[in-house]
């Protein structure tokens, strides 16, 4: 505890000082004053002893829910007890966590003895993440409030700002009735005769030529054909770039915030579809990493990997992520890689690994916009430089075109989208390659 002076004690001591003044005028104020000036030191003297008893006996904590969706109101509860016996004058202050709005609170009230106050705190979390709640200061006074305690309350909670999980879990529930509830979305009816091989059997009438083996029908010199069975899960990996692009600001949050709720769906639909899905963060190296597995229990897996996942300022290295995915993942899978292309020059290391990942794999390469671009193409010209961005941005626009063209060459399949509107088109782009029977 750190003794301050209070705010009666400033104050009556700065009307004594400048009554003291007076005396060169009026010398007989001087045993009056000497008697005010005692008395007010003896009060104040009496009011730290009552205040060093009572102040221990003041507590505090905050109260935050344990997890909360990204972009709803975090409403935290802040509890002072008075358990001393002399009424006090309060004023609160806990540390908050900086992603937090506000990130900085006080509050100033009074509580009787043995009585308790809760303050509640609705705080904006626009940012994924954990949201650590500090120590509480507390300044107490007494009515007379001629001393002051500050007291520092040793106290943590946290808080848990999750991706939304809730529309993966609406789209589960919206796949009985895709036309009332959800008609954005496209149902998952898996066709094909299947890319498994299960068996040898004589050829029968009707069966397609391209069933042929030829070599089982030179050795038995008869026709054979190979029996073929719908595998039981596909393999979906979801690569998700954390580098500097995917910084951008765009909506309620920035382009990576995006990316990890589209990432969340269709691992949500992958897993509900039967299929294996895993996730990749990448930036110069490779951040977090989760090999593919089935089940929805996978989904609560994905989601505390990525739900902390924030953007670092650095340059993302897609050669090294590439080369760690295919040490890791042997069977023939579906990877998703969620990204942003700006140039030829930077974008060639993506072009040249995603053509190299598609000889084994079937590559989705889904690349965010980035919204401030597309507004200074909208923007008036109010300023004589704004021919000049207008300029940069359409030969920046180009060279993406091109990017987009180059890896659409290259077997990927592309995405070229807005952050806000990338969930659906990519989950209906997997329902799409999974009806197909491409992997």
């Amino acid at each position: 505890m750190i003794p301050m002076p209070g705010k009666g004690l400033v104050a009556g001591g700065i009307v004594l000082a400048g009554a003291s003044g007076f005396m060169l005028w009026f010398p007989g104020l001087g045993a009056p004053l000497a008697v005010a000036w005692a008395l007010l030191l003896s009060a104040a003297a009496w009011d730290y002893v009552r205040l060093a008893r009572v102040t221990p006996s003041v507590e505090s904590n905050v109260d935050a829910p344990p997890s909360i969706i990204r972009g709803t109101t975090l409403t935290a509860r802040i509890h002072v007890r008075n358990g001393g016996a002399l009424p006090l004058h309060l004023s609160v202050r806990p540390v908050l966590p900086p992603q937090a709005d506000p990130a900085d609170f006080v509050c100033a009230l009074s509580i009787p003895a043995g009585e308790k106050r809760t303050i509640h705190l609705p705080l904006g979390a626009r940012i994924r993440g954990t949201y650590t709640f500090g120590p509480i200061y507390l300044r107490a006074e007494t009515p007379w409030r001629l001393a002051l305690f500050q007291r520092r309350i040793g106290h943590e909670n946290v808080c848990r700002v999750l991706p939304d999980i809730e529309r993966v879990k609406e789209y589960i529930t919206a796949k009985g009735a895709p036309h009332t509830t959800a008609p954005h979305l496209r149902t998952a009816r898996f066709r094909g005769i299947g890319s498994e091989f299960e068996s040898l059997r004589d050829f029968e009438q009707g069966d397609e030529i391209r069933r042929i083996d030829w070599k089982a029908t030179a050795k038995h010199r008869r026709l054979i054909v190979r029996n073929y069975e719908i595998e039981p899960y596909r393999n979906v990996m979801v690569l998700i770039d954390r580098g500097r692009l995917m910084a951008a600001r765009a909506g309620s949050g920035v382009k990576l915030d995006y990316a990890i709720d589209a990432a969340l769906m269709i691992a949500g639909v992958a897993l509900d579809s039967g299929d294996r899905c895993g996730a990749l963060v990448f930036d110069e190296n490779v951040a977090a990493h989760l090999k593919p597995q089935g089940g929805l229990a996978q989904l609560n897996r994905i989601n505390e990997l990525l739900f902390d996942v924030q953007p670092a300022l650095v340059e993302s290295h897609f050669r090294r992520a590439f080369m760690f995915l295919q040490t890791q993942l042997r069977k023939r899978s579906l990877v998703v890689v969620l990204t942003d292309v700006m140039d030829q020059e930077s974008s060639r290391p993506l072009i040249t690994g995603a053509r190299v990942l598609g000889q084994q794999h079937l590559v989705v390469t889904a690349a965010l916009r980035t919204p401030e671009l597309e507004n200074i193409l909208r923007k008036p010209l109010d300023d004589r430089r704004d021919p000049f961005r207008k300029a940069v941005v359409y030969r920046l626009r180009r060279e993406r075109g091109e990017v987009m063209m180059r890896l659409r060459k290259g077997g990927a399949y592309v995405l070229d989208i807005e952050p806000e509107a990338l969930t659906m088109p990519l989950v209906n782009k997997y329902i799409e390659l999974r009806e197909m029977n491409l992997l």
